[in-house]
């Protein structure tokens, strides 16, 4: 229903209006990207319940109040209300309201509701969490562990309910192929997102 409702109004507002008006974001992508199945532009508003998947070798930033999520190729996550779910992939989330990732059982959010920074990784073994600026609080249901800022923790498929986690290697997310890779796609989707004109009105999907 919200998003009929979006699209009658499309003609007389914006695509980033609408968006910040109904709680929702825009997506810019660089590649290619699919909202709930479907090819999307290189601008689409998206709505909580929406679900996210970027293709191999694309990326996509998702702006929202006082937030912004990078998503990586190959990534796929539901969109929430001020809330994020990985399913697999990896994205890296700066926000200054306290926005949470859900990864399985595991819910992770910042110490406090101030600017902070943090990454994660979801492959079909694990998940990687690293707090690149300020703590992190990580739950699993049963219990809540803190993340101090510039550590990383790695929880395997099988720990993630009892809460076990063993230290990632420290110099994982600062290899030079990482560190290479993440220069040259958030580079360069900012440069794409710099170059743009205003974004347009989000199109009706097919």
């Amino acid at each position: 229903m919200l998003r009929s409702m979006a699209f009658a109004m499309l003609a007389i507002l914006p695509g980033s209006l609408l968006a910040a008006e109904s709680r929702g974001g825009m997506m810019y992508v660089n590649g290619s990207a699919w909202v709930n199945g479907s090819s999307v532009p290189r601008s689409f508003a998206i709505f909580p319940g929406d679900v996210v998947q970027t293709a191999p070798a694309s990326l996509a930033k998702i702006s929202v109040a006082r937030s912004s999520i990078s998503l990586f190729s190959d990534t796929k996550v539901n969109f929430g209300d001020n809330a994020i779910s990985l399913h697999e992939g990896s994205l890296v989330i700066a926000t200054a309201n306290g926005m949470a990732v859900h990864a399985g059982e595991l819910t992770v959010a910042p110490l406090q509701q101030t600017s902070s920074e943090f990454e994660m990784r979801e492959s079909g073994d694990g998940v990687e969490i690293a707090s690149h600026k300020g703590g992190l609080h990580i739950s699993n249901g049963h219990e809540t562990v803190t993340l101090p800022e510039g550590r990383t923790v790695r929880y395997a498929s099988s720990d993630r309910k009892d809460g076990a986690a063993a230290p990632a290697d420290p110099n994982l997310w600062d290899s030079p192929e990482v560190i290479g890779i993440g220069l040259l796609v958030v580079g360069g989707l900012a440069a794409w997102v710099l170059s743009r004109p205003s974004p347009p009105a989000s199109p009706s999907k097919p």
